[in-house]
């Protein structure tokens, strides 16, 4: 519970370049708090792109996973 308590009720913003482990940090989060038991009270909406190269894509959350998780498919602008 300790490690969620700075960032409840709070926005956080995670940054880094390319492979930095900006995903892996979220889930990181995202599982103390299903382990605190707020599975039900997250909605994550994830609007990251296909991968490319080994970079992007979706998280891969637990299927059993009572969260809300919305995703869609988003195409960049033609020119």
């Amino acid at each position: 519970m300790d490690n969620i308590l700075k960032y409840l009720n709070k926005r956080t913003l995670i940054v880094g370049d390319v492979n930095s482990g900006k995903t892996f940090f979220t889930l990181e989060i995202l599982q103390a708090f299903l382990e605190a038991g707020y599975a039900e009270d997250i909605a994550i909406l994830d609007l990251a792109p296909n991968p490319i190269r080994g970079i992007g894509g979706e998280m891969q959350i637990p299927p059993d996973c009572p969260l809300l998780y919305l995703t869609a498919s988003i195409s960049a602008p033609r020119l």
